[in-house]
């Protein structure tokens, strides 16, 4: 291999560095290989599992609408849910001693959302 002199054109520490960093991403480079040839058991088995699953999509597609269920489905829940919280939280006069005071029927309010939501 013909060796390239750039000691004219870059700095001595340059040409250094950039061969020893060429060194280094051959060498990962080598155990990437290396790691890729003995986990190819593995590697086989993960795309086995993939095909496994595209074939199941494909008998039952309705899978692909369940992230989309449920993300409806939390919408439906979180809305109201946002309301009675704000209305809780400005139901209570607020002094500047950092205390608030809640009526009776508020406290049990709270408990009424917790429980039977």
């Amino acid at each position: 291999m013909q060796s390239i002199n750039c000691v004219g054109v870059h700095p001595t520490y340059e040409v250094v560095a950039m061969q020893v960093f060429g060194a280094i991403i051959f060498a990962a480079a080598f155990l990437y290989f290396c790691a890729c040839i003995f986990m190819r058991k593995q590697i086989m088995l993960a795309i086995g599992i993939i095909k496994q699953a595209a074939k199941a999509l494909t008998a039952l597609p309705t899978l692909l609408a369940l992230p989309v269920v449920q993300a409806i489905g939390i919408t439906i829940f979180l809305v109201p849910w946002t309301f009675y919280v704000i209305y809780l939280a400005s139901s209570g006069d607020h002094y500047t001693s950092r205390s608030i005071e809640l009526r009776r029927d508020i406290n049990f309010l709270f408990l009424d959302i917790v429980f039977f939501s």
